[in-house]
């Protein structure tokens, strides 16, 4: 497993990679699976996938593999149709609807990078809140702890 501190970390992995393949030039999609959790209706997705296929070399778009990690079933349904408007793209597309906390979900865990989007996921977290009960009270903050049984916040 890699651990990638920062861009200089990055370009030399990339640069071993090179070497070992003898390819001299790689998308993303043909180095890394792309992940994305919390995919909301599918656009971001579709707008990939189009890219991919427009822009890059066919064998790219052909090898490429998007799975969406989706907890809501009404949206994971939405994501299929947004993405399936596509025809070629249902082949590269899978959305899974379950928790992408749930560690149990991920299955074997492979060796092979991949990228990670969570656009939608990072600014819906739980966070501080500051508030004023009134115009005259003291500014207040509020804060969520995890309980210790795991159960709620």
């Amino acid at each position: 497993m890699w651990s990638l501190k920062g861009k200089k970390s990055y370009m030399k992995q990339l640069d071993k990679i090179y070497k070992q393949s003898g390819i001299a030039w790689f998308t993303p999609v043909e180095l890394f699976k792309i992940y994305e959790i919390g995919g909301g209706s599918g656009t971001c997705a579709k707008s990939i996938i189009d890219y991919i296929m427009l822009n890059a070399p066919p064998r790219v778009y052909n090898s490429m593999t998007y799975t969406s990690v989706e907890i809501s079933p009404a949206l994971t349904e939405i994501q299929k149709q947004t993405v399936g408007e596509v025809r070629n793209h249902q082949s590269k597309f899978k959305v899974e609807c379950r928790d992408a906390t749930d560690r149990s979900g991920w299955g074997h865990v492979e060796q092979q990078p991949c990228w990670v989007i969570m656009l939608e996921v990072l600014d819906n977290l739980l966070h501080d809140l500051i508030y004023s009960e009134n115009q005259v009270s003291p500014w207040m903050e509020a804060w969520f702890e995890k309980q210790l049984d795991g159960e709620g916040l």
